[in-house]
């Protein structure tokens, strides 16, 4: 998620699963990219395809660190 904060806004909360309903769309991010969230237990989450790709995108734009 670092990585993103530079390109697109972001905040850092805690969530419960009584949360997720009001929410767009939730992903998961890590070095490799982002990936959708589509169920959490028993509740089906809606997939926002378009901001899924504006994330990878902007995932993607970022510069990797040489090394």
């Amino acid at each position: 998620m670092q990585l993103l904060e530079g390109v697109t806004s972001s905040r850092r909360a805690p969530i419960h699963l009584e949360d997720f309903a009001s929410y767009d769309g939730v992903f998961l991010s890590n070095a490799r990219g982002v990936a959708a969230v589509d169920r959490v237990d028993d509740l089906a989450l809606a997939v926002p395809d378009d901001r899924l790709t504006e994330l990878a995108e902007a995932y993607d734009s970022v510069p990797w660190d040489e090394i």
